[in-house]
Protein backbone atom coordinates (compact mmCIF):
# COMPACT_ATOMS: atom_id res chain seq x y z
CA UNK A 1 0.00 0.00 0.00
CA UNK A 2 1.19 2.98 -0.51
CA UNK A 3 0.00 6.79 1.23
CA UNK A 4 0.13 10.10 -0.03
CA UNK A 5 -0.27 13.03 2.43
CA UNK A 6 -1.34 16.40 1.35
CA UNK A 7 -0.43 18.82 4.24
CA UNK A 8 -1.30 22.49 5.02
CA UNK A 9 -1.95 24.95 8.30
CA UNK A 10 -4.48 25.93 9.81
CA UNK A 11 -3.98 29.33 11.30
CA UNK A 12 -6.20 30.35 14.25
CA UNK A 13 -5.59 34.01 15.02
CA UNK A 14 -6.00 34.71 19.09
CA UNK A 15 -3.87 36.48 21.42
CA UNK A 16 -0.42 34.71 22.58
CA UNK A 17 1.00 35.15 26.13
CA UNK A 18 3.57 32.42 25.34
CA UNK A 19 3.85 31.44 21.96
CA UNK A 20 4.89 28.25 21.20
CA UNK A 21 8.68 27.10 20.29
CA UNK A 22 7.52 24.24 17.83
CA UNK A 23 8.43 25.68 14.27
CA UNK A 24 8.16 24.06 10.78
CA UNK A 25 5.70 20.78 11.92
CA UNK A 26 6.00 18.84 8.89
CA UNK A 27 4.67 14.90 8.14
CA UNK A 28 6.24 11.90 6.87
CA UNK A 29 4.98 8.33 5.72
CA UNK A 30 7.09 5.55 6.46
CA UNK A 31 6.08 2.62 4.04
CA UNK A 32 7.98 0.15 6.28
CA UNK A 33 6.03 0.08 9.07
CA UNK A 34 3.03 1.94 7.13
CA UNK A 35 2.79 4.46 9.69
CA UNK A 36 2.26 8.45 9.66
CA UNK A 37 5.15 10.82 11.84
CA UNK A 38 4.74 14.61 12.88
CA UNK A 39 8.47 15.98 12.88
CA UNK A 40 9.48 19.82 14.10
CA UNK A 41 11.80 21.97 14.33
CA UNK A 42 12.53 23.93 18.04
CA UNK A 43 13.99 27.34 18.67
CA UNK A 44 15.34 25.99 22.37
CA UNK A 45 18.38 24.25 22.22
CA UNK A 46 18.94 21.13 24.38
CA UNK A 47 17.03 18.37 25.90
CA UNK A 48 12.96 18.97 25.98
CA UNK A 49 9.56 17.25 26.23
CA UNK A 50 6.82 17.85 23.82
CA UNK A 51 3.59 16.92 24.73
CA UNK A 52 1.34 15.63 20.94
CA UNK A 53 -2.27 15.81 20.71
CA UNK A 54 -3.98 14.81 17.29
CA UNK A 55 -7.56 13.51 16.09
CA UNK A 56 -9.22 12.38 13.45
CA UNK A 57 -11.46 14.06 11.00
CA UNK A 58 -13.09 11.05 9.04
CA UNK A 59 -14.47 11.24 5.62
CA UNK A 60 -17.70 9.49 6.09
CA UNK A 61 -18.49 10.96 9.58
CA UNK A 62 -19.68 14.52 10.05
CA UNK A 63 -18.35 14.35 13.79
CA UNK A 64 -14.65 14.29 14.96
CA UNK A 65 -12.85 12.14 16.70
CA UNK A 66 -11.47 12.42 20.68
CA UNK A 67 -7.80 14.47 20.72
CA UNK A 68 -5.54 11.80 21.63
CA UNK A 69 -1.80 12.31 23.73
CA UNK A 70 1.40 11.36 23.52
CA UNK A 71 4.61 12.10 25.17
CA UNK A 72 7.95 12.33 23.28
CA UNK A 73 11.54 13.98 24.19
CA UNK A 74 12.56 13.62 20.15
CA UNK A 75 11.73 16.07 17.79
CA UNK A 76 8.87 13.57 15.90
CA UNK A 77 6.02 11.68 17.37
CA UNK A 78 4.20 8.25 15.65
CA UNK A 79 0.77 8.73 14.57
CA UNK A 80 -0.94 5.57 16.16
CA UNK A 81 -3.30 4.01 13.39
CA UNK A 82 -4.07 1.11 11.09
CA UNK A 83 -7.33 2.20 9.47
CA UNK A 84 -6.74 4.93 7.36
CA UNK A 85 -9.10 5.73 4.45
CA UNK A 86 -9.02 7.56 1.57
CA UNK A 87 -10.20 11.51 2.46
CA UNK A 88 -9.78 11.19 6.27
CA UNK A 89 -7.84 13.89 7.47
CA UNK A 90 -5.84 14.15 10.93
CA UNK A 91 -5.28 17.50 12.53
CA UNK A 92 -1.83 17.94 14.59
CA UNK A 93 -0.54 20.21 17.38
CA UNK A 94 2.57 20.74 19.21
CA UNK A 95 3.62 21.77 22.40
CA UNK A 96 6.73 22.63 25.05
CA UNK A 97 6.17 20.49 28.11
CA UNK A 98 7.83 22.42 31.49
CA UNK A 99 10.05 20.02 32.21
CA UNK A 100 10.92 21.50 36.16
CA UNK A 101 7.51 22.05 36.63
CA UNK A 102 5.64 19.53 34.79
CA UNK A 103 3.32 22.05 33.61
CA UNK A 104 2.67 23.76 30.34
CA UNK A 105 5.21 25.21 28.81
CA UNK A 106 4.61 27.17 25.71
CA UNK A 107 1.18 27.88 23.95
CA UNK A 108 -0.15 24.86 20.85
CA UNK A 109 1.30 24.88 17.69
CA UNK A 110 -0.48 25.97 14.66
CA UNK A 111 -2.93 23.33 13.48
CA UNK A 112 -1.34 20.61 11.22
CA UNK A 113 -3.79 19.09 8.74
CA UNK A 114 -3.43 15.88 7.25
CA UNK A 115 -4.90 14.57 3.92
CA UNK A 116 -4.97 11.01 3.49
CA UNK A 117 -5.09 9.37 0.17
CA UNK A 118 -4.33 6.01 -0.18
CA UNK A 119 -3.48 3.80 -3.25
CA UNK A 120 -5.00 -0.09 -2.56
CA UNK A 121 -4.25 -2.80 -4.46
CA UNK A 122 -5.01 -2.92 -8.43
CA UNK A 123 -7.96 -5.16 -7.84
CA UNK A 124 -9.87 -2.40 -5.48
CA UNK A 125 -10.32 0.69 -7.99
CA UNK A 126 -13.50 -0.41 -10.15
CA UNK A 127 -13.38 0.73 -13.88
CA UNK A 128 -10.19 3.08 -13.95
CA UNK A 129 -6.85 1.59 -14.47
CA UNK A 130 -3.91 2.14 -12.63
CA UNK A 131 -1.04 4.47 -14.73
CA UNK A 132 2.52 4.25 -13.55
CA UNK A 133 3.33 7.68 -13.47
CA UNK A 134 6.58 9.33 -13.01
CA UNK A 135 7.58 12.53 -11.93
CA UNK A 136 8.66 15.65 -13.89
CA UNK A 137 11.88 15.81 -15.58
CA UNK A 138 14.42 18.63 -16.20
CA UNK A 139 12.99 20.92 -13.25
CA UNK A 140 14.73 24.11 -13.24
CA UNK A 141 14.17 26.88 -11.23
CA UNK A 142 15.34 30.47 -12.27
CA UNK A 143 15.75 33.53 -9.96
CA UNK A 144 13.79 36.81 -11.31
CA UNK A 145 14.14 38.95 -8.43
CA UNK A 146 14.41 39.02 -4.72
CA UNK A 147 11.03 37.93 -3.95
CA UNK A 148 9.72 35.72 -7.15
CA UNK A 149 10.73 32.74 -8.86
CA UNK A 150 10.03 30.93 -11.97
CA UNK A 151 9.67 27.07 -12.53
CA UNK A 152 9.43 24.71 -15.52
CA UNK A 153 9.75 21.36 -16.13
CA UNK A 154 9.62 18.87 -19.20
CA UNK A 155 5.90 17.75 -19.56
CA UNK A 156 5.74 13.81 -18.46
CA UNK A 157 4.09 11.75 -21.54
CA UNK A 158 2.74 8.47 -21.33
CA UNK A 159 0.88 6.01 -23.64
CA UNK A 160 -2.79 6.54 -22.18
CA UNK A 161 -4.65 9.53 -22.96
CA UNK A 162 -5.31 10.64 -20.30
CA UNK A 163 -5.28 14.40 -18.88
CA UNK A 164 -1.99 14.44 -16.34
CA UNK A 165 -1.51 17.47 -14.16
CA UNK A 166 1.14 18.31 -11.80
CA UNK A 167 0.97 19.15 -7.83
CA UNK A 168 3.52 21.78 -6.70
CA UNK A 169 4.42 22.25 -3.24
CA UNK A 170 6.39 25.30 -1.82
CA UNK A 171 7.75 24.95 1.71
CA UNK A 172 9.70 27.65 3.77
CA UNK A 173 13.24 25.66 5.41
CA UNK A 174 14.99 28.19 6.30
CA UNK A 175 15.24 28.52 10.21
CA UNK A 176 16.16 31.75 11.21
CA UNK A 177 12.48 33.24 10.24
CA UNK A 178 9.84 35.39 12.66
CA UNK A 179 6.79 32.84 11.59
CA UNK A 180 6.62 29.38 9.55
CA UNK A 181 6.01 30.28 5.92
CA UNK A 182 2.38 29.46 5.14
CA UNK A 183 2.83 26.01 3.19
CA UNK A 184 1.20 26.40 -0.48
CA UNK A 185 0.05 23.35 -2.63
CA UNK A 186 -0.63 24.43 -5.99
CA UNK A 187 -2.55 22.98 -8.92
CA UNK A 188 -0.61 23.32 -12.47
CA UNK A 189 -2.17 22.70 -15.75
CA UNK A 190 0.87 23.40 -18.03
CA UNK A 191 4.75 22.96 -17.84
CA UNK A 192 5.56 26.28 -15.89
CA UNK A 193 4.57 28.66 -12.77
CA UNK A 194 5.83 31.63 -11.20
CA UNK A 195 6.10 32.56 -7.52
CA UNK A 196 5.72 35.48 -6.10
CA UNK A 197 5.90 37.05 -2.54
CA UNK A 198 9.06 34.98 -1.28
CA UNK A 199 10.99 36.32 1.00
CA UNK A 200 14.63 37.27 0.26
CA UNK A 201 17.34 35.55 1.92
CA UNK A 202 14.73 32.78 2.66
CA UNK A 203 15.19 28.94 1.95
CA UNK A 204 12.57 27.12 -0.04
CA UNK A 205 11.66 23.28 -0.46
CA UNK A 206 9.81 22.79 -3.36
CA UNK A 207 8.61 19.46 -4.70
CA UNK A 208 6.38 18.66 -8.02
CA UNK A 209 4.44 15.21 -8.57
CA UNK A 210 2.31 14.44 -11.88
CA UNK A 211 -1.34 13.50 -11.33
CA UNK A 212 -3.97 12.14 -13.49
CA UNK A 213 -6.38 12.21 -10.38
CA UNK A 214 -6.35 12.52 -6.15
CA UNK A 215 -6.17 9.22 -6.46
CA UNK A 216 -3.25 8.60 -8.54
CA UNK A 217 -0.03 10.85 -8.46
CA UNK A 218 3.51 9.84 -9.54
CA UNK A 219 5.28 7.67 -6.22
CA UNK A 220 8.10 10.11 -6.31
CA UNK A 221 8.58 13.52 -6.95
CA UNK A 222 11.43 16.32 -8.20
CA UNK A 223 12.86 18.24 -5.74
CA UNK A 224 14.48 21.18 -5.50
CA UNK A 225 16.24 23.61 -2.82
CA UNK A 226 16.01 27.73 -3.73
CA UNK A 227 17.53 30.37 -2.03
CA UNK A 228 16.23 33.68 -2.69
CA UNK A 229 19.01 36.44 -3.06
CA UNK A 230 18.71 39.39 -0.44
CA UNK A 231 18.63 43.17 -2.43
CA UNK A 232 22.81 43.41 -2.56
CA UNK A 233 23.26 39.59 -3.93
CA UNK A 234 21.20 39.53 -7.11
CA UNK A 235 21.99 41.24 -10.28
CA UNK A 236 20.05 41.49 -13.30
CA UNK A 237 21.19 42.46 -17.09
CA UNK A 238 18.99 45.36 -17.97
CA UNK A 239 19.14 48.21 -20.30
CA UNK A 240 20.26 46.00 -23.27
CA UNK A 241 21.77 47.66 -26.58
CA UNK A 242 21.79 45.79 -30.06
CA UNK A 243 23.63 46.48 -32.87
CA UNK A 244 23.83 44.91 -35.70
CA UNK A 245 25.92 44.81 -38.71
CA UNK A 246 25.60 43.02 -41.98
CA UNK A 247 27.91 43.13 -44.87
CA UNK A 248 26.91 42.42 -48.74
CA UNK A 249 29.08 38.66 -48.39
CA UNK A 250 26.48 37.39 -45.73
CA UNK A 251 29.19 37.98 -43.21
CA UNK A 252 27.35 39.57 -39.67
CA UNK A 253 28.37 41.04 -36.23
CA UNK A 254 25.67 41.83 -33.38
CA UNK A 255 27.01 43.32 -30.85
CA UNK A 256 24.77 43.05 -27.29
CA UNK A 257 25.95 45.43 -24.52
CA UNK A 258 24.61 46.41 -21.06
CA UNK A 259 25.60 48.06 -17.82
CA UNK A 260 26.70 46.58 -14.74
CA UNK A 261 26.64 48.50 -11.03
CA UNK A 262 29.58 49.67 -9.23
CA UNK A 263 28.44 47.56 -6.15
CA UNK A 264 27.93 44.39 -8.54
CA UNK A 265 31.74 44.47 -10.28
CA UNK A 266 33.94 41.43 -9.29
CA UNK A 267 30.76 39.35 -8.04
CA UNK A 268 29.81 38.17 -11.15
CA UNK A 269 30.94 34.91 -12.82
CA UNK A 270 29.31 34.01 -16.13
CA UNK A 271 26.74 35.38 -18.84
CA UNK A 272 24.91 32.69 -20.90
CA UNK A 273 23.04 34.07 -23.88
CA UNK A 274 20.11 31.98 -25.28
CA UNK A 275 18.56 33.14 -28.55
CA UNK A 276 16.69 31.97 -31.16
CA UNK A 277 14.41 33.40 -34.36
CA UNK A 278 10.97 33.74 -33.40
CA UNK A 279 8.71 31.00 -33.28
CA UNK A 280 11.56 28.97 -33.91
CA UNK A 281 11.98 25.98 -31.32
CA UNK A 282 15.32 25.26 -31.00
CA UNK A 283 17.96 28.03 -28.96
CA UNK A 284 21.48 28.51 -29.86
CA UNK A 285 23.67 29.15 -26.95
CA UNK A 286 26.60 31.20 -26.22
CA UNK A 287 28.58 31.63 -22.72
CA UNK A 288 30.58 34.78 -21.58
CA UNK A 289 32.76 35.79 -18.81
CA UNK A 290 31.73 37.62 -15.93
CA UNK A 291 33.68 40.36 -16.73
CA UNK A 292 32.30 41.42 -19.99
CA UNK A 293 30.29 44.33 -20.39
CA UNK A 294 29.43 42.84 -24.02
CA UNK A 295 28.90 39.72 -25.77
CA UNK A 296 29.62 39.37 -29.69
CA UNK A 297 26.94 36.85 -32.27
CA UNK A 298 28.11 36.28 -35.63
CA UNK A 299 25.47 33.47 -36.84
CA UNK A 300 22.32 35.84 -37.09
CA UNK A 301 20.14 36.20 -40.26
CA UNK A 302 20.01 38.86 -41.27
CA UNK A 303 15.75 40.57 -41.82
CA UNK A 304 14.85 38.65 -38.93
CA UNK A 305 12.92 38.92 -35.42
CA UNK A 306 15.09 36.87 -32.80
CA UNK A 307 14.19 36.33 -28.90
CA UNK A 308 17.20 36.49 -26.26
CA UNK A 309 17.47 35.63 -22.88
CA UNK A 310 20.38 36.15 -21.05
CA UNK A 311 21.48 34.31 -17.35
CA UNK A 312 24.04 35.72 -15.09
CA UNK A 313 26.06 33.37 -12.79
CA UNK A 314 27.01 35.21 -9.35
CA UNK A 315 29.58 34.22 -7.45
CA UNK A 316 27.36 33.40 -4.31
CA UNK A 317 26.06 30.63 -6.88
CA UNK A 318 22.83 32.32 -7.86
CA UNK A 319 21.66 32.39 -11.05
CA UNK A 320 19.27 35.34 -12.23
CA UNK A 321 17.36 35.67 -15.97
CA UNK A 322 16.63 38.45 -18.03
CA UNK A 323 12.92 39.09 -19.18
CA UNK A 324 13.08 37.99 -22.97
CA UNK A 325 14.14 40.78 -25.46
CA UNK A 326 12.54 40.87 -28.46
CA UNK A 327 14.71 42.85 -31.69
CA UNK A 328 15.17 42.21 -35.25
CA UNK A 329 18.40 42.25 -37.29
CA UNK A 330 18.37 44.47 -40.40
CA UNK A 331 17.40 43.92 -44.15
CA UNK A 332 20.66 43.13 -46.02
CA UNK A 333 20.29 45.58 -49.09
CA UNK A 334 22.58 44.22 -51.92
CA UNK A 335 22.98 45.62 -54.93
CA UNK A 336 22.02 43.09 -58.06
CA UNK A 337 23.16 45.25 -60.38
CA UNK A 338 26.77 45.41 -61.29
CA UNK A 339 26.60 47.81 -64.42
CA UNK A 340 23.00 49.99 -66.09
CA UNK A 341 23.82 51.95 -68.98
CA UNK A 342 21.68 54.59 -70.72
CA UNK A 343 21.73 54.68 -74.17
CA UNK A 344 20.23 58.06 -75.53
CA UNK A 345 18.91 57.61 -79.90
CA UNK A 346 18.46 60.49 -81.98
CA UNK A 347 14.65 60.06 -80.95
CA UNK A 348 14.42 62.36 -78.24
CA UNK A 349 11.12 60.90 -76.40
CA UNK A 350 13.33 57.02 -76.32
CA UNK A 351 16.15 55.91 -74.66
CA UNK A 352 17.28 52.21 -74.11
CA UNK A 353 18.73 50.47 -70.47
CA UNK A 354 20.44 47.95 -70.94
CA UNK A 355 22.02 46.22 -67.52
CA UNK A 356 24.49 43.46 -66.06
CA UNK A 357 23.87 41.80 -63.52
CA UNK A 358 26.09 40.74 -60.43
CA UNK A 359 28.07 37.43 -60.60
CA UNK A 360 25.78 36.39 -57.29
CA UNK A 361 22.99 36.42 -59.43
CA UNK A 362 22.07 32.55 -61.32
CA UNK A 363 20.06 33.49 -64.45
CA UNK A 364 18.81 30.39 -64.50
CA UNK A 365 16.94 31.84 -60.74
CA UNK A 366 15.39 34.44 -62.66
CA UNK A 367 11.72 34.70 -63.55
CA UNK A 368 11.13 38.45 -64.47
CA UNK A 369 13.04 41.86 -64.38
CA UNK A 370 10.74 44.75 -62.82
CA UNK A 371 11.64 47.92 -64.09
CA UNK A 372 10.08 51.58 -62.29
CA UNK A 373 10.35 54.66 -63.96
CA UNK A 374 9.10 58.00 -62.48
CA UNK A 375 10.02 61.65 -62.80
CA UNK A 376 9.51 62.18 -59.05
CA UNK A 377 11.41 59.93 -56.43
CA UNK A 378 9.27 60.73 -53.52
CA UNK A 379 6.16 59.47 -55.45
CA UNK A 380 5.00 56.22 -53.67
CA UNK A 381 6.10 52.73 -55.50
CA UNK A 382 2.31 51.95 -56.79
CA UNK A 383 2.30 55.34 -59.00
CA UNK A 384 5.63 54.53 -60.35
CA UNK A 385 5.27 53.14 -64.05
CA UNK A 386 6.11 49.67 -64.31
CA UNK A 387 7.71 47.31 -66.72
CA UNK A 388 8.32 43.69 -66.52
CA UNK A 389 10.63 41.59 -68.76
CA UNK A 390 11.18 38.41 -69.05
CA UNK A 391 14.26 37.03 -67.76
CA UNK A 392 15.88 36.26 -70.90
CA UNK A 393 16.16 40.01 -72.30
CA UNK A 394 18.55 42.36 -70.26
CA UNK A 395 17.77 45.61 -72.41
CA UNK A 396 14.64 47.80 -72.56
CA UNK A 397 13.48 50.50 -75.02
CA UNK A 398 11.60 53.36 -73.30
CA UNK A 399 9.28 55.93 -74.88
CA UNK A 400 7.46 58.71 -74.16
CA UNK A 401 9.31 60.66 -72.25
CA UNK A 402 9.94 64.28 -71.90
CA UNK A 403 12.79 66.25 -72.89
CA UNK A 404 14.80 68.15 -70.51
CA UNK A 405 13.80 65.80 -67.36
CA UNK A 406 15.52 64.18 -65.20
CA UNK A 407 13.84 60.36 -64.41
CA UNK A 408 14.51 58.09 -61.31
CA UNK A 409 14.79 54.41 -62.57
CA UNK A 410 14.66 51.02 -59.73
CA UNK A 411 15.69 47.66 -61.45
CA UNK A 412 14.24 44.49 -59.27
CA UNK A 413 14.35 40.87 -59.32
CA UNK A 414 11.71 38.30 -59.03
CA UNK A 415 13.03 35.19 -58.54
CA UNK A 416 11.69 31.48 -59.94
CA UNK A 417 10.52 30.61 -56.34
CA UNK A 418 8.47 34.46 -55.62
CA UNK A 419 11.61 36.19 -53.80
CA UNK A 420 12.00 39.77 -54.37
CA UNK A 421 15.28 41.17 -54.98
CA UNK A 422 14.77 44.84 -54.61
CA UNK A 423 17.18 46.90 -55.79
CA UNK A 424 18.53 48.97 -52.86
CA UNK A 425 20.37 52.23 -55.79
CA UNK A 426 18.12 54.49 -57.86
CA UNK A 427 19.57 55.56 -60.90
CA UNK A 428 19.21 58.74 -63.05
CA UNK A 429 18.83 60.03 -66.25
CA UNK A 430 18.25 63.63 -67.58
CA UNK A 431 16.83 63.45 -71.26
CA UNK A 432 18.35 66.54 -73.35
CA UNK A 433 16.81 69.26 -75.07
CA UNK A 434 19.01 69.02 -78.53
CA UNK A 435 19.14 66.34 -81.02
CA UNK A 436 22.61 64.68 -80.93
CA UNK A 437 24.81 64.22 -83.89
CA UNK A 438 25.03 60.85 -83.56
CA UNK A 439 22.78 58.17 -83.93
CA UNK A 440 23.15 57.11 -80.64
CA UNK A 441 25.07 58.16 -77.28
CA UNK A 442 25.97 55.65 -75.04
CA UNK A 443 26.05 57.07 -70.86
CA UNK A 444 27.51 54.15 -69.03
CA UNK A 445 26.69 53.46 -65.34
CA UNK A 446 24.67 56.36 -65.07
CA UNK A 447 23.95 58.45 -61.82
CA UNK A 448 22.73 56.42 -58.62
CA UNK A 449 22.57 57.17 -55.34
CA UNK A 450 21.35 55.91 -52.09
CA UNK A 451 20.25 56.76 -48.66
CA UNK A 452 22.84 54.88 -46.61
CA UNK A 453 22.38 56.18 -43.25
CA UNK A 454 20.74 59.10 -41.03
CA UNK A 455 21.54 61.97 -43.29
CA UNK A 456 24.22 60.13 -45.55
CA UNK A 457 24.01 59.54 -49.44
CA UNK A 458 26.28 57.19 -51.40
CA UNK A 459 26.57 58.81 -54.95
CA UNK A 460 28.27 56.68 -57.92
CA UNK A 461 28.86 57.70 -61.38
CA UNK A 462 31.39 57.08 -64.03
CA UNK A 463 32.74 59.67 -66.55
CA UNK A 464 31.53 59.65 -70.58
CA UNK A 465 33.66 57.69 -72.79
CA UNK A 466 34.59 61.04 -74.65
CA UNK A 467 36.93 62.22 -71.71
CA UNK A 468 37.94 59.02 -69.79
CA UNK A 469 41.53 60.07 -71.13
CA UNK A 470 41.76 63.27 -69.88
CA UNK A 471 40.43 63.78 -66.59
CA UNK A 472 42.61 64.51 -63.81
CA UNK A 473 40.01 64.79 -61.28
CA UNK A 474 36.93 66.11 -60.36
CA UNK A 475 35.05 67.89 -57.51
CA UNK A 476 31.75 67.19 -56.20
CA UNK A 477 29.49 70.55 -54.95
CA UNK A 478 26.58 70.00 -53.18
CA UNK A 479 23.82 72.83 -51.66
CA UNK A 480 20.27 72.39 -50.16
CA UNK A 481 19.89 76.27 -51.96
CA UNK A 482 20.26 75.91 -56.04
CA UNK A 483 20.42 79.69 -56.62
CA UNK A 484 23.89 79.90 -54.50
CA UNK A 485 27.00 80.84 -56.58
CA UNK A 486 28.98 78.04 -56.80
CA UNK A 487 31.74 79.54 -54.10
CA UNK A 488 29.45 79.07 -51.31
CA UNK A 489 28.60 75.45 -52.15
CA UNK A 490 30.08 72.30 -49.96
CA UNK A 491 32.38 70.80 -52.15
CA UNK A 492 34.44 67.38 -51.54
CA UNK A 493 37.63 67.37 -53.61
CA UNK A 494 38.01 63.65 -55.69
CA UNK A 495 41.82 63.13 -56.13
CA UNK A 496 41.78 59.92 -58.60
CA UNK A 497 40.31 59.30 -61.52
CA UNK A 498 39.88 55.82 -60.23
CA UNK A 499 36.77 56.79 -57.57
CA UNK A 500 33.43 56.70 -58.92
CA UNK A 501 31.36 57.24 -55.50
CA UNK A 502 31.43 59.35 -52.48
CA UNK A 503 29.58 59.66 -49.40
CA UNK A 504 27.81 62.59 -48.19
CA UNK A 505 27.60 63.04 -44.31
CA UNK A 506 25.93 65.34 -41.96
CA UNK A 507 23.19 66.30 -44.11
CA UNK A 508 19.74 67.18 -42.57
CA UNK A 509 16.83 64.64 -42.56
CA UNK A 510 14.39 64.67 -45.50
CA UNK A 511 16.14 67.66 -47.15
CA UNK A 512 16.84 68.11 -51.11
CA UNK A 513 20.06 68.70 -51.56
CA UNK A 514 21.11 69.70 -55.32
CA UNK A 515 24.41 67.74 -56.52
CA UNK A 516 27.46 68.91 -59.57
CA UNK A 517 29.88 66.52 -60.02
CA UNK A 518 32.44 68.70 -62.15
CA UNK A 519 35.44 66.98 -63.92
CA UNK A 520 38.66 68.33 -64.26
CA UNK A 521 40.38 68.15 -67.75
CA UNK A 522 44.60 67.27 -67.81
CA UNK A 523 44.81 69.54 -70.30
CA UNK A 524 42.68 72.62 -69.42
CA UNK A 525 39.89 71.69 -71.81
CA UNK A 526 36.65 73.37 -70.70
CA UNK A 527 34.68 70.08 -69.62
CA UNK A 528 31.33 72.20 -68.78
CA UNK A 529 29.47 69.75 -70.53
CA UNK A 530 30.02 66.57 -69.14
CA UNK A 531 29.12 67.84 -65.57
CA UNK A 532 26.51 65.81 -64.01
CA UNK A 533 24.13 67.23 -62.46
CA UNK A 534 21.80 65.12 -59.52
CA UNK A 535 19.23 66.13 -57.15
CA UNK A 536 18.54 64.19 -53.88
CA UNK A 537 16.97 63.99 -51.14
CA UNK A 538 17.21 62.20 -47.29
CA UNK A 539 14.93 60.04 -46.07
CA UNK A 540 13.91 60.64 -42.77
CA UNK A 541 14.90 58.28 -39.78
CA UNK A 542 11.74 57.74 -37.65
CA UNK A 543 13.20 57.57 -34.11
CA UNK A 544 10.66 54.62 -32.97
CA UNK A 545 12.55 52.09 -35.27
CA UNK A 546 15.03 50.36 -36.04
CA UNK A 547 18.17 51.85 -38.16
CA UNK A 548 17.98 49.81 -41.37
CA UNK A 549 20.37 51.05 -43.97
CA UNK A 550 22.01 48.83 -46.68
CA UNK A 551 25.29 50.92 -46.37
CA UNK A 552 25.59 50.38 -42.93
CA UNK A 553 23.46 47.52 -42.36
CA UNK A 554 23.41 49.36 -38.65
CA UNK A 555 20.56 48.30 -36.27
CA UNK A 556 19.93 49.86 -32.80
CA UNK A 557 17.62 49.29 -30.34
CA UNK A 558 17.39 50.25 -26.24
CA UNK A 559 15.30 47.95 -24.39
CA UNK A 560 14.27 48.09 -20.86
CA UNK A 561 12.87 45.84 -18.47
Amino acid sequence: MFMFLNISELVVSQPVANPSSVKQLRARFDPKSDSIYAEWNARTAGEQLYIVRYKFNLKNSRESSQWRYTRVQTNSAKLHNTEFKNGDEIEVQVREEDIVNRGYGTEWSKSLIIHIAKRESHDSFIGEEEINLTPPTNFKTHILGTSSLKLEWDEVVTSHRKHIYYIVIIRQISLDVGDNYQRQQIKIEGNNFALENLGAGEKYEITIRSAISSQQTSTTAAVAEVTMPRKDEFFEVENVIIKSKFKSNGQSTTNVSWEVPANMKGLITAYNFQYTPKNYIQWMQKSFRGDATEAILSDLLSDTEYILRIRTTLRNNIVSESGEVFFVTPKLHVDTLKKVDVIFSNDMSTIRLKWITEEFINEMDVQTYTILISPDKNLPLDRWRVINLDSNQKTLSIDALSSDTTYFVRINIKKQNGQILDSPSIYTFKTSRNYFSKSEMRSANTLSYRNVGPGTILINWSYDDAIKEDVVDAIVYFSKVKTLPFSDWQQIHIKSVEEHNVILSNLLQGTTYFVEIVPRSKTNKNLQNYVQSLEIKTDILDGNTNWKFPYFKDTRQTVSF
